[in-house]
């Protein structure tokens, strides 16, 4: 697959990405309810999507920490054992919720937060490096988000 230039990052990447929002069972009914349920079918299934995906030349893998409440984070980084050096991981941060019941309580995005999760989305898919880490909010207030870039320059450790 023709590789491509991920903006002005220099950082490379397949032309196609896979996203993961679905992988592993992803935590919400067709109705929308929340369901807690974990079907191991699914799981290996989603690995040996994974595998293919790789075997295609895919390169970019695009996840969350929302996705199952972090489930497809963990899924991802189980099946990219390995083989985590042969891949571009975005992971998205920006919404709240409690692993253990999937709920989505309100919540406000700050420095610290951003920290917090960044530990969490290095933990669940068991990686070192994180490539790409946006915010998944659509609406975040602009007189914030100053606070917030400080925050993710922090975090930025540069690897060439």
């Amino acid at each position: 697959m023709e590789p491509r230039m991920l903006g002005r990052s220099g950082i490379e990447v397949s032309a196609v990405g896979l996203g993961t929002a679905r992988i592993g069972v992803l935590g919400y009914s067709r109705s929308g309810d929340h369901e807690t349920r974990v079907v191991p079918e699914a799981i290996i299934e989603t690995a040996r999507a994974i595998d293919r995906a790789l075997d295609l030349g895919i390169t970019f893998f695009d996840t969350a920490d929302i996705y199952g409440a972090g489930r497809s984070e963990r899924i991802l980084g189980k099946a990219l054992e390995g083989r985590r050096n042969q891949v571009v991981l975005s992971t998205k941060f920006g919404e709240c919720f409690d692993e253990d019941t999937g709920e989505t309580p309100p919540c406000e995005i700050t420095p610290e937060c951003v920290r917090t999760a960044c530990e969490a989305r290095l933990r669940r898919p068991r990686t070192d490096v994180i490539d790409l880490y946006p915010l998944h909010l659509r609406d975040f207030p602009l007189d914030r988000a100053v606070g917030i870039r400080d925050a993710l320059e922090d975090l930025v450790i540069c690897i060439r």
